[in-house]
């Protein structure tokens, strides 16, 4: 049986809901686990969803990586995130996804 979904209203903005629905969709048919949050939010950020354009996120980044995140020519590699989630040391992080500033 299909379980009903719950959207948070912390997406303050309507207009991005669809876009958080679209990445959403990559994850469809999975358990919806702590690993598969964390991977909703890698997919965020690889998608420039999440933090992309914001002080608060780029805060502690080394240059190279913002310039990479801003460059929305580039694409935003696993390893980055890795770094990104490394330096910024989210306490947790699989959460970020779940609840979207």
């Amino acid at each position: 049986m299909l379980k009903p979904w719950s959207i948070t209203t912390t997406v303050r903005n309507p207009e991005r809901l669809r876009e958080f629905l679209v990445v959403l969709q990559q994850l469809v048919d999975k358990k919806w686990d702590n690993e598969n949050q964390k991977s909703y939010q890698k997919l965020l950020i690889k998608n420039r969803l999440y933090g992309y354009g914001s002080s608060q996120f780029y805060n502690g980044l080394p240059k190279n990586i913002i310039d990479l995140i801003n460059n929305t020519d580039l694409n935003i590699d696993d390893r980055t995130i890795e770094q990104i989630i490394a330096i910024k040391k989210y306490k947790d992080f699989a959460m970020r996804g779940v609840t979207v500033n």
